[in-house]
């Protein structure tokens, strides 16, 4: 999967598993505008808190799409669906 866009860097997981001798690294989620792609499905749109949030684009591999809104990786609010 590859990600292109904004992202908000967070401090290390204090819970996270750490081996001997290495330091916790800090965590990159998805936050702004941004484009997700894995295999035949993306995402183009609005990220929060590493999910889907805003206004975007989820295009299926089966060539259908949705465009609208989103609330933490769910359809929400007002949107398109269309099929190929």
């Amino acid at each position: 999967a590859t990600y292109e866009g904004e992202y908000a860097v967070l401090p290390p997981d204090p819970e996270a598993e750490v081996k001997d001798g290495e330091e916790p690294k800090e965590r990159r989620i998805r936050q702004g505008q941004g484009l997700y792609i894995e295999g035949d499905y993306s995402y183009e749109g609005q990220w929060l808190d590493d999910k889907m949030h805003g206004a975007g684009t989820l295009r299926f591999a089966s060539g259908a799409m949705y465009t609208g809104e989103f609330a933490e990786n769910k359809y929400m609010g007002q949107g398109t669906y269309t099929f190929p």
